[in-house]
Order: structure tokens, then sequence, then C-alpha cells
């Protein structure tokens, strides 16, 4: 066992048990004076009880070997349960913050995506303006092509007019005259024909640019549908993002409370830690000696321990439950539902026979945000942690009604106490005085259920202090 602490602080009174405790001890020879001195009690409380006529019980070195036993016991399993709750906790927020991590992996995917999706709506909006105003261009390329065409067979026509009105007009003149008038004729006529060229090469021009246009508009068409598709599949993947990132974030949270929980949990380890020698120390101690004695010289040893623990500077929780940290909740409830009453002391002495050592027959026994299941089953664990939390609220208040109700009858508790234990305490004055447990019930028993002062009175305060005066009356003269 690690039983060393680096940052022990010897005490400036050191309540040293044996002889050959170094000077200074350490905290593990601390631990072990300690433990000698848990044993030296034992002798002490013997003599106590043979003063007063009590019973008393052999303390051998068996005692002694089967507490360092418990200790050790004690020591390794509170130590692994510690280790293993701080590991569950550790892959706990763990893992949060891996789904934190991952979330805002998706919020910088969601922002990426919305600028891709920026990009590509600007671009299929471009090459929609560039084909738009191809169309236009061609449009009117067609209508100036028309227009030339038309142009081209007036020309046409006018040429051909020109030939017969020159073929009629050579028929009629002699040479002389037809040389002289058909020279102009033939200019004109040889105009038309080079307008007419020109105006069929334009057209021809025209003509091509339209093609050009026309295979441009469904180039950028299918560039157009591309973009569009593209765009289509951004914007599924965003509302597919924007949808994991809205449900994480609820996730998160949710958590949160939890987080908070963990992460003050994952802190007090290294308190738990600390405190683990003196606590096992303690808990082992009363296992192996105290279920021989009474519940009253039970707390009475516990207490004496407890001291030297605080004399000798070593660390243990203060508020501990002895029945809390020796059993778990399901063994308790076990216990109960088999009849066993759930006062401290049965359930003590529940776990004294459950961990004995000497007795072998007692011994006897039978990524997250990827998977919508796992979210789902978080959500609803959540719910219920909820709802237990709610319960525990509840079982609490009405445990407070039971703490009220018990102060109420704590004075009567009391005085029973102490009547019967000076009862049992006479036998040191003179040995004729023995009196039972059955004695003295019977006196309770007679005060509390045939006692005549008690007719007609309904008050819980008045009836208690008819019963306290009675019952101390009843005990004084019997």
């Amino acid at each position: 066992m690690d039983l060393e602490k680096p940052n022990y602080i010897v005490p400036d009174y050191m309540p040293v048990v044996y002889d050959k405790l170094p000077q200074p001890p350490s905290h593990r020879e601390a631990i072990v004076n300690s433990c000698v001195f848990v044993h030296q009690t034992l002798h002490q409380a013997n003599a106590r009880l043979a003063k007063r006529g009590g019973r008393t019980m052999a303390i051998t070195p068996r005692h002694y070997l089967d507490f360092i036993n418990h200790y050790a016991n004690l020591f390794n399993e509170k130590r692994s349960e510690l280790e293993e709750q701080q590991m569950h906790l550790n892959v706990g927020l763990r893992k949060i913050k891996e789904t934190v991590d991952q979330v805002e992996e998706l919020r910088r995917d969601l922002r990426i995506k919305s600028q891709e999706l920026e990009v590509k709506n600007a671009a299929a909006n471009d090459k929609l303006k560039k084909m738009v105003k191809d169309q236009q261009e061609a449009e009117k390329k067609k209508v100036m092509s028309q227009e030339i065409q038309e142009q081209l067979h007036k020309q046409q026509e006018v040429i051909a007019d020109k030939q017969m009105s020159v073929k009629e007009d050579l028929d009629k003149l002699n040479y002389a005259d037809m040389l002289k008038r058909v020279e102009p004729l033939r200019n004109e006529l040889q105009k038309l024909e080079d307008d007419a060229k020109d105006n069929q090469q334009k057209a021809n021009e025209v003509e091509q640019m339209i093609r050009d246009l026309e295979a441009s508009i469904a180039r950028y068409k299918e560039e157009y549908a591309v973009l569009i598709s593209e765009a289509q599949a951004i914007k599924a993947d965003l509302a597919a993002v924007e949808a994991k990132v809205n449900r994480s974030t609820a996730l998160l949270k949710s958590l949160s409370a939890e987080r908070e929980r963990w992460e003050k949990t994952s802190e007090t380890f290294k308190n738990q830690m600390s405190t683990i020698a003196g606590d096992c120390l303690l808990s082992g101690a009363f296992i192996a000696y105290a279920g021989y004695f009474d519940q009253q010289m039970r707390q009475n040893l516990f207490t004496t321990w407890s001291h030297h623990l605080q004399q000798a500077n070593i660390q243990f929780r203060t508020d501990i439950a002895r029945t809390e940290y020796l059993s778990n909740a399901d063994e308790r409830l076990r216990w109960q539902a088999s009849s066993l009453p759930a006062d401290d002391l049965c359930t003590e002495n529940a776990i004294m026979l459950k961990r004995f050592n000497r007795y072998f027959i007692l011994r006897l026994k039978g990524r997250i945000l990827d998977d919508d299941t796992i979210i789902t089953t978080l959500e609803n664990l959540k719910k219920e942690a909820a709802e237990v939390t709610r319960k525990v609220e509840e079982t609490d208040i009405v445990m407070q009604e039971v703490e009220t109700v018990s102060q109420q009858y704590l004075p009567l508790s009391t005085a029973c106490s102490s009547i019967y234990f000076t009862m049992e305490s006479l036998k040191q004055i003179h040995f004729l005085y023995q009196y039972s447990l059955q004695f003295f019930l019977d006196i309770y028993h007679n005060v509390l259920y045939e006692n005549p002062n008690l007719k007609g009175i309904t008050d819980h305060t008045h009836r208690l202090s008819i019963i306290t005066k009675d019952l101390f009356q009843v005990q004084f003269f019997n």
C-alpha cells in the first residue's frame, strides 16, 4: 500500500504509542503508530467494562492481524473505486469536450458551406446574365441578318430589272447609241452586284456570329445547370450540417448541468484520496473490533480513534457515515427487504458479518454526434436523472419530517436510556442490584399503556411530559 505522503506535516505534539517510532515519523509510520494505538484502546475498553461488572472480550494478536487485513482490503477497495470513478468522470468530461470541439468544427463547416454556396450562386447568376446577354445579342443579330437578307433580295430584284432593262435598250438602240448609254448602266449594274456581294458577305458573317452565339448560349446553359446542381448539393449539405449543429447545441445545453456536477466531483477526487488512509483505518478498526460492544461503546471507541488521528495530523473525513462508507445502497435495501431493521446498529452488524475475514463460510455469495441513437439515449438519461433528482428531493423532505418527529421524542428516549444505564450501573454498588432489560421494558409498558394519568390527554407534548415524569417516579419506587 502506498501510505507515504510527501506533504505530511508532523504535529508539534505527536502521540507516540510505541517506543521504536522514528522521529520525526513519516506518514506511513504515523499510520502504523495509530494502528497500535487502536489495538491498545481495546485493552482500556475491557478494563472499563470489567470495573462496571460487564462482560469483556479477549484481545489477541489475531484481532490485530484481522484489523490489518481489513485495513489493507478497504484501502485497495476504496482506492480502486475512487480511481474507477475518476476514470469514468474523465471519460465523460472528455466526451463532452470532444462533442464541443465537434460542434465548433461543424460550425466552421457550416460557415465554409455558406461561403461556397454564395460563390456558386454568384457564379450561376453571372452565367445566367451572360446567357441572357448573348441571347439578346443573338436575337439582334438575327434581326440584322433578316434585314440584310431582305436588302439583298431587293438588290437582286433591282439587278434583275436592270438587266432586263439593259437588254431591252440594247435591242432598240444602234451600236453608237448603245455604247453611249450602256456604259452608265453597266457601271450601275456593277455597283449593284458589288453591293450584293458585300451584303452577302455580311449576311454570312452575321449567320456565323449567330451560330457562335447559339453555341455559347448552349455551353452557358450546361455550365449553369452544373452550377445549379452543385448549389443544390451544397444546400442539402448545409441543411444537414445545420440540423446536426442545432441538435448538438441542444444536447450540450441539456448536459451543461451534468458537466458542472462531474467537474465538481472530479475536483473532489484529490480531497477524497487525501483522506482515504484515515477513513480506511477507522473503518477497518470498527469492523475488526467494534462488533462485540454495544452501540454506545462503539461510538466511544470511534471517537477515541478519531481524536488520535487528529492529534497525529492524519487526515480523515470528520463527517464519515460508517454504514454508507462500508456498504452500498443496493446491499442496504436487500437487507431491509429481508426484514433487517433499518437502524444503524443492525446495519453495522450486517456489514461486519458480510466483511468478516475469520469465518470463511460467511463469505459465500453468487463518436457521439454521428449516432442519433446515442444522442436520444443521453437525452432520455438526462430526463430520468432529473426525475431521480426530484425523487431524492422528495425523500429529503420526508426525512426532514421524520427528523422533526424524532426530535419530539428525543427527550423521552434520552430519559429511557439514562434510566436503563443507571440501573445497569447499580451492580457496581452492590452485586444484588441486577436488573434485566425486560424488567425495564415492563415498567415502560405499564407507564405507556396502563397509566391513568394519560386518560383524556390528547396533546402530544403534554402526553410526553406525563410519560417522562411517571417513568422516573415508577422506576424510583420499584
